[in-house]
Parts: structure tokens; sequence; C-alpha cells
């Protein structure tokens, strides 16, 4: 209704929701492992609870090494015990916001063995069980995160997934070795597969009257107003269409000094005019670092793990 108080009381009660469900289950556990406000939720979203089940399984299942079991027990101990907690916590929610009706559910999503969160919403899982549906290896879901997002190339999207995986199922060692590998496998790519994907829009409002970048004007926009400028240059303007707004685009950094005078170039999605000369100026490591290896070691830092094997050699 175009109204900030409606848009304020619709937050403002999600957020009362999840934390009053968040006091129930942390009651609930503290009572059950004969704890004193102890916080058992590792993180709470919008509509979600992300339960620390590690003391209760130790103290139940102390010596149980099959994860199936655990995982059993798990399932049933959320169906049959913090279902019903919920459940009777949000009658009691209704009761004391005189509520027309209780209108809240919540249901278990899934168990997972391992996770890590690198800020607020940016997360990943490494599931062993999804709203009931079991499986032989842990399945990794990764939200948030800049790596899987559609800004990262196609390729670097699939190293960081595997970097997760390899994160969470693994060792240190190991994320290294597929961090090498994918570093090895970067810098033969054609500059198309390594280029960063982004929409654009607003072209002309980043441009002054010489049809030249403004301060601050974001770097793919910049490397827009340098292209259409570069097809100019070059008398291209016939053989390629120049970048508009709405058009899904790539960009790339440059090493200076370069024919089209600018550290980056965008160009629409598929095509690089060879004509501009530009493929032996690409800064291959810059590409690098903002395509892959900046996004995977904000990862490694949460858990103090080094993304590059680092020497423990004496130099004399």
């Amino acid at each position: 209704y175009y109204d900030v108080r409606q848009a304020e009381g619709i937050t403002k009660s999600g957020q009362f929701v999840i934390q009053w469900a968040k006091n129930a289950v942390n009651k609930w556990m503290n009572n059950l492992l004969q704890t004193n406000n102890v916080n058992y939720i590792i993180a709470s979203d919008t509509d979600s609870l992300y339960i620390n089940m590690e003391f209760l399984v130790n103290k139940f299942f102390p010596n149980e090494q099959d994860k199936n079991r655990i995982i059993n027990a798990i399932n049933k101990i959320c169906k049959e015990k913090i279902n019903l907690v919920l459940n009777q916590s949000f009658k009691e929610l209704a009761d004391y916001i005189n509520a027309y009706e209780n209108k809240m559910d919540m249901k278990r999503e899934v168990i997972c063995d391992r996770a890590l969160w690198t800020g607020k919403k940016y997360y990943a899982l490494s599931v062993w069980d999804s709203e009931g549906v079991r499986f032989k290896e842990p399945k990794i879901k990764v939200k948030g995160m800049k790596g899987i997002k559609s800004s990262t190339p196609a390729k670097a999207r699939k190293a960081f997934k595997k970097v997760m995986e390899v994160a969470l199922t693994q060792d240190e060692a190991a994320v290294q070795k597929v961090v090498s590998d994918f570093e090895d496998e970067f810098f033969t790519m054609p500059p198309l597969e390594m280029a960063l994907p982004s929409g654009i829009s607003d072209v002309d409002k980043f441009m002054n009257e010489n049809g030249d970048p403004v301060l601050r004007t974001p770097v793919h926009c910049r490397g827009a107003i340098m292209y259409n400028k570069a097809l100019k240059k070059f008398g291209l303007e016939k053989k390629y269409s120049d970048i508009k707004n709405g058009f899904k685009i790539k960009y790339l950094y440059l090493k200076e000094p370069n024919p089209v005078e600018s550290y980056v170039i965008s160009f629409p999605d598929d095509t690089i005019p060879e004509e501009l000369g530009i493929e032996k100026y690409i800064d291959k490591q810059k590409m690098y670092m903002n395509a892959f290896y900046k996004s995977v070691d904000d990862v490694m830092k949460v858990v103090n793990w080094e993304t590059t094997k680092v020497s423990d050699g004496i130099f004399c």
C-alpha cells in the first residue's frame, strides 16, 4: 500500500517471530541437555533456524560411528520433539498477540554435518538429508556467495562449487590442490571464458559532454563507454553493434597502455572484435583474482586456511 508503516510492521513481525522460535528451541535444548542459557542456534534467517545438534549427539550417541544412524536419530528428534516445541510456541505466540488465527508453521529442512558462513545469508552446507531425501554422499548447498553468482564466469563458478565441496568434506591441502589446478586452467582459457558477465543500463548517465566516463563510473559501464569509443576510433561502427542499455555484456581488465586507452573493456556477450587487438593486453592475473581467487580466499579466511600452499622452508 506504499506505506512505510506496513513494510516496517511486516519486517518487525518477522524478526519477532523468528526470535520467539529461537527462544523456544533454546529453552527446550537447555532443559534436555541440563545446561544453563547456552545458545544452540548457530544462525537465523527470515524464516529459518540453524540448530547446533553436536552437544545432543555427543551426549546421547557418544560412540556412534554410523552416520546414517545419527541422521535417523536427529530426524526423529526433529519430527517428534522440536516440531512439537515450535508448534506449541506458535500457539502461545498467537494467544500472546491476540492473533485472529495462528498461521505459523516450521518444518525440518536439511541435516548437515558441516557448514560455514562468510556473512549474513552467505553460507555453504554439507547436506546429508533434505526434507526426508537421503543422499549417499553429501550434497553441497551454497547460497549468496559471490563465487556462484551470474557475475562470475561459468568455469569459475564450477570451480568455486568444487572448492566448497572439498572444503566441507576434505581438508586444507585438498582445497589448495583444487585452487592450484584451476589457476593453471584459467590462464589458458580463451578471453571470452575468463571475462566477467554483467548486464548494463544507464550508460549515458556516466558520460560527460565529450563522451568520456565521468568520475566513479562503474567498471562495467566504463568498459562499455570505452568499447563504443573504440569502435568509432577503429572505424568499426558498421561491422559491430555498439553497447546499448539492456545489453548482456562481459568485461576484461587490461594492462596499460593499450590500443583502447582503458584499463577495462566491455563487449557484447559473445563477441570481441579482433581488430581492437586487445588479447595480448588482457591482465590475466587481475582477471583470475576477480573471477575466482578473491571469492575462495574470503571463504578460506573463515576457517583459517591458506588458499595456496605456504612454504615452510628456511631462506638464507
